[in-house]
């Protein structure tokens, strides 16, 4: 039977193979490129000699990296997705990726290019009653609220963060732990029973993992959504060099999309094409869906 205090050795013992992990990566990586680099070198100043100087060694051994060098972007998708919790917990290699996106997305006007885009798409967060299930630090939110004064805006997350935006006016931040799945419950607590917009943002729905637990979310989503209500999620397009950051604090996104991450399983579920509409609004790094309640 397992102990709280057996549990807890296990999670530290995951997150320090995971930094370990990750540090790893990067040197392997760096040795490949010199192996590489100097097996080339070799063949250059011996003059393809290879027989004659002994140096033969060299055509294997570079042909051992150039195949490892096809093989680790493969690896490296397999194991980062088979380790997405353990990045993005206390002392992963990505456990402090909210700051450094929330600081990007300032310089890049993130969230005003975003409303923007909705916009477009009919959509007015005015008078409206907005939700952040998953909302972090509530830096974005608490920015919505200051925009849209007439509105309401609620953030909280399945763990509340040290450093949170506090209430204030129009924005209210709901303590304790709340998991997505159980909205119902926690807006009731809060005489809330519908809302009019849920900002999903590299949140719930990016964690939902298989079909299973996307849909479970998306049902408590719609059962809280006023008619027409839409959920807004991140949406810039997939790409790998999110896969192969060397330096896990370098400038820009250090993941993909919620929707690189749920479109099939969005694509291919009768039960979301049945109940929701599929809206793409804007391109590039500021791009979003719009799932819009039928």
């Amino acid at each position: 039977m397992f102990t709280k205090s057996s549990l807890l050795n296990f999670y530290v013992f995951c997150v320090n193979v995971n930094k370990k992990a990750a540090f790893l990566k990067k040197w392997i990586w760096i040795v490949m490129f010199i192996s590489v680099f100097l097996s080339l070198v070799g063949l250059y100043v011996t003059n393809l000699q290879i027989i004659k100087s002994g140096l033969y060694i060299i055509i294997p051994a570079a042909v051992v990296y150039i195949v490892l060098f096809a093989l680790m972007p493969a690896s490296v998708i397999i194991i980062g997705s088979k380790n997405t919790e353990f990045k993005y917990s206390s002392g992963g290699e990505l456990s402090d990726w909210y700051e450094p996106t929330y600081l990007y997305n300032k310089n890049i006007d993130w969230l005003e290019t975003v409303l923007k885009n909705l916009q477009t798409k009919g959509l007015s967060l005015q008078s409206n009653v907005i939700l952040s299930p998953s909302a972090n630090k509530g830096k974005y939110e608490y920015e919505i609220s200051k925009k849209f004064p007439n509105s309401t805006v609620i953030a909280t997350d399945i763990f509340v963060p040290n450093g949170h935006v506090t209430s204030e006016n129009n924005f209210t931040y709901l303590s304790g732990n709340n998991n997505a799945i159980d909205a119902r419950h926690y807006l009731k607590s809060n005489n809330i029973v519908k809302v009019d917009l849920i900002f999903d943002i590299k949140g719930a729905l990016w964690h939902s993992g298989n079909d299973k637990n996307l849909k479970r979310i998306l049902e408590e989503y719609y059962s809280i959504l006023n008619k027409g209500g839409t959920i807004v999620f991140d949406a810039y397009d997939y790409s790998y060099k999110y896969n192969f950051r060397m330096n896990p604090k370098s400038e820009g996104y250090r993941e993909n999309s919620t929707l690189s991450k749920i479109e099939k399983m969005l694509n291919k579920s009768e039960w979301i094409n049945k109940h929701f509409d599929i809206i793409p609004a804007g391109k590039g790094e500021t791009k979003v869906a719009i799932l819009r309640k039928k």
